[in-house]
């Protein structure tokens, strides 16, 4: 508390006043310094104590003509607080420059030297009542903060500006809030398309100045594998497309080595420019595998020259290498629900290359005389697929197929199974309901050399032990 004093004229002497009184002074001074022994003042001390006692009789009359008065006010003076909100993330540790011919340093040595010249600061805030309170900004995943050193720990998670300036909202605190002065980098990881709208309603309710000091630099040395493009399918000796995208966010192009790598073995490392300034420099791979089963391919970016983040530097993908494709003929005697689920399974199967027919057109057709200017189907090309072209294929589905009409191409697919082709027939109204597949009887699983008889009765297959390890029928064994 202090106490200040002023004094103050309610009627301030105008200038005849002032001309007066210090003509009056002067005839003073000179009356008694000059005429004083005239008037019986022998003594020099005598009229200087009977000047000084006019003089002083005249400056009391000008106050009381003036209004001279004094005026006392008590001051009291109040504590200030203004909080230092210290960037204490992992963005801290980042080294970058202010210019591309200047010396890497991390973002946290900068604000580190802001700290040591603080002296001036608390001489300011010392003398104008203010009480400098340091608080980090992270969302506490930095462990202890220490005040002392506030960027020492520079391990925090994510910077929460908006949570840290709710929660400067202290009614407990000693000294009102006066203004909130930011140290950081500026790098946020606060989700949403614009977090600045959230950081201005959380300043714009604290209702006090906020000042920033920043401690990025604008050139920073970073690379990073934004994307690996690959098929999620790939086949054993057959050549697999891979792109990488590299990011530099350097101002200038960079040479770069990129690596792609197949679970843990190296397969090529190439050596491209990438460009700066963030764009996008593309990187082409290709990759012959010769094993089947999933694979995890990776690019790699080797860590550039004072680079301050290589966990960007990383991209994966599990592609699945199958065995070369299976080459199927599916052939169906009519159209239905059934063939055509079938085909469904077959085609969205990246591992079968399928080619199917429905016969809609045979011999009877032919047989009837009808030219083919006046019909819109083709023939089934049942020579070009069961006599020419059979060995280009790993399996033939028969479904619901008259074996009756096409009984001579019979023998070519008994040939073609005893040659390692598979052979799969699905039965019908067309199909095996007669002695019609009888050739083939020393190849199925069924006996074919005579009809089936109509029955209505349940049944129940039974497994040989072949039955019980094949893929399509083991399933019934678990039963």
């Amino acid at each position: 508390m202090n106490l200040l004093s002023s004094w103050h004229w309610s009627t301030p002497p105008g200038p005849i006043m002032l001309g007066a009184i210090l003509v009056v002074a002067l005839g003073t001074v000179v009356e008694y310094a000059i005429f004083g022994a005239r008037l019986g003042m022998p003594s020099r001390r005598l009229r200087v104590t009977c000047a000084t006692l006019r003089l002083l009789g005249l400056a009391g009359l000008a106050a009381v003509l003036g209004g001279l008065a004094r005026s006392d006010a008590r001051l009291e003076q109040t504590l200030r607080r203004v909080v230092i909100l210290a960037d204490n993330t992992r963005s801290m540790q980042i080294k970058d420059a202010a210019a591309d011919d200047a010396t890497p340093t991390p973002r946290r040595t900068r604000a580190e030297r802001l700290w040591t010249e603080r002296a001036g600061l608390e001489a300011w805030a010392a003398d104008e009542g203010i009480v400098l309170d340091w608080r980090p900004l992270d969302d506490g995943t930095a462990g202890i903060f220490d005040p002392a050193r506030p960027f020492e720990t520079a391990t925090g998670q994510r910077s929460a500006l908006d949570a840290a300036l709710a929660r400067l909202h202290d009614p407990a605190a000693l000294a009102p809030l006066a203004g909130v002065l930011v140290i950081s980098d500026g790098l946020s990881t606060e989700g949403g398309p614009a977090p600045e709208a959230t950081w201005h309603a959380a300043a714009t309710q604290l209702g006090v100045p906020i000042s920033t000091v920043a401690v990025g630099g604008a050139v920073l040395n970073d690379g990073a594998v934004t994307a690996l493009r690959v098929g999620e399918f790939g086949f054993v000796e057959n050549t697999l497309e891979l792109e990488v995208d590299v990011r530099i966010a350097g101002s200038e192009p960079v040479r770069a080595q990129v690596e792609l790598w197949m679970d843990d073995q190296r397969i090529e490392q190439r050596t491209v420019v990438a460009e700066g300034g963030g764009r996008v420099t593309t990187v082409p791979f290709q990759f012959v595998p010769d094993q089947v089963g999933q694979t995890i391919f990776s690019a790699r970016l080797l860590p550039l020259a004072d680079e301050p983040n290589l966990q960007n530097n990383q991209a994966s993908r599990v592609v699945k290498i199958l065995r070369d494709r299976v080459r199927a003929l599916h052939v169906a005697g009519r159209p239905d629900w059934d063939v055509r689920a079938l085909r469904t399974l077959l085609r969205n199967d990246a591992n079968v290359e399928l080619l199917s027919y429905y016969i809609l057109r045979d011999f009877d057709d032919i047989e009837r005389a009808v030219s083919n200017e006046r019909m819109s189907l083709i023939p089934f090309p049942v020579d070009e697929l069961f006599m020419e072209k059979l060995d280009t294929f790993d399996l033939i589905i028969m479904q619901n197929f008259d074996a009756r009409t096409h009984g001579r191409y019979l023998d070519n697919i008994r040939e073609f199974v005893l040659n390692g082709g598979a052979f799969v027939i699905i039965g019908g109204d067309l199909g095996l309901p007669s002695a019609d597949f009888a050739p083939l009887a020393d190849i199925l699983p069924v006996d074919s050399r005579g009809p089936a008889p109509l029955s209505m009765a349940s049944f129940l297959p039974r497994l040989t032990d072949a039955g019980t390890q094949h893929p399509i029928t083991r399933w019934l064994a678990q039963d």
